[in-house]
């Protein structure tokens, strides 16, 4: 087999007779990411530990899947009350040139922090990286509504999806209530 990745193609159980395609190979990412910290805490004495709440989770079927930190429902177990916006690839220009708007973003986030993230859609494996940053960071999520994404290109979506909760923030009715009062006092 030599450096070929392995992938089991297994018959799907469905009305229409196919095959679908698994990697077998999830977990080199992560041993990647294990033997650089044990690597970092021996030989240059930094002392770090595996964070498993960002590792990427991925599924490469058509549209692809993938996932990294919290869901919805593990945020809610948790007492948290996450605010969850959403972005549809029919909305995104690249993915209208290409023909392939199936899918979307999801984002749980809490106080201005990404918890967690999906992407369904057209290389959602590879779209997932700019919220995996994000997390790693700790980075506020106005910082990714700032980045400058090149356009048409189909990371746009992450944009949207964080500009839609900006949008919803900065319009709510405590703002408006805010910006009435603001405008009567002004002369």
């Amino acid at each position: 087999m030599g450096r070929e990745a392995r992938v089991i193609r297994v018959r799907a159980l469905t009305a229409g007779a196919g095959y679908r395609q698994y990697d077998c190979c999830a977990l080199v990412g992560r041993t990647e990411y294990q033997a650089g910290i044990v690597i970092a805490n021996a030989v240059f004495r930094v002392p770090n530990r595996t964070n498993y709440r960002i590792v990427p989770r991925f599924t490469f079927t058509d549209p692809e899947l993938a996932h990294i930190g919290m869901t919805e429902a593990q945020a809610r177990e948790c007492g948290i009350e996450p605010d969850v916006p959403r972005f549809p690839f029919r909305d995104v220009d690249r993915a209208i040139t290409e023909g392939e708007c199936a899918g979307l973003v999801k984002l749980v986030a809490y106080r201005d922090r990404l918890l967690g993230a999906s992407v369904l859609g057209p290389r959602g494996g590879e779209l997932l990286h700019e919220l995996a940053l994000a997390m790693t960071t700790g980075a506020r999520l106005g910082t990714i509504s700032v980045t400058i994404h090149a356009y048409p290109t189909l990371a746009q979506v992450h944009r949207r999806a964080v500009n839609t909760w900006l949008g919803r923030r900065l319009f709510s009715r405590g703002t408006r209530r805010l910006v009435r009062t603001i405008h009567h006092l002004l002369p």
